[in-house]
């Protein structure tokens, strides 16, 4: 994003549980400076991360159901 802070960083944690229906994926984003936090380019990174990684754990769903013999 050419409108980036220098130095901006977003911290990212992806976290895999078992649960009783499976395993759970737990996704946690963070500006890793917090005084960064409502700067207009993170603000829509934020946003855009939600989209993404919505996305993501959707593919995911569909590829497991399609290659593992327990997806069907």
């Amino acid at each position: 994003m050419p409108d980036w802070p220098v130095g901006a960083r977003v911290v990212m944690t992806v976290e895999l549980a078992a649960s009783a229906r499976g395993t759970r994926m737990t996704v946690a984003q963070r500006v890793a400076d917090p005084e960064l936090t409502d700067l207009p380019p993170l603000v829509r990174c934020r946003k855009l991360s939600v989209i993404g990684w919505s996305q993501t754990a959707d593919r995911l769903v569909a590829y497991l159901e399609r290659s593992t013999p327990w997806g069907s």
